[in-house]
């Protein structure tokens, strides 16, 4: 995917999912309205990013607790991205770093 300083441009999107601009747009809408990503214009193009990316750039770091008592609950719902390699949750639709649809 064409990255756009941080972002995914919207004919990228489109491009990769094989869906009109507009289709890819409503889906892409969703995800910033659910918090995930993020949705600007720069140089006369959408481009949308993490929404996490905006504030920081790394993850804040996981409780011990949390980590203790759901070990193997965190490595079942786990997953990395295809297009680039992000740790994503099971249950994404799309990847908050780069905006792949999985």
């Amino acid at each position: 995917m064409a990255m756009v300083a941080g972002g995914v441009t919207l004919a990228e999107i489109a491009r990769k999912e094989a869906v009109s601009e507009d289709e890819a747009e409503d889906m892409m809408d969703q995800l910033v309205e659910e918090g995930t990503l993020k949705k600007e214009t720069r140089d006369g193009k959408t481009v949308y990013f993490a929404a996490s990316a905006a504030a920081s750039t790394t993850a804040p770091p996981q409780p011990a607790e949390a980590m203790r008592t759901h070990p193997a609950t965190t490595e079942q719902t786990t997953k990395f991205c295809r297009q680039c390699g992000a740790k994503i949750a099971s249950d994404s639709k799309f990847c908050e770093k780069c905006g792949a649809r999985l």
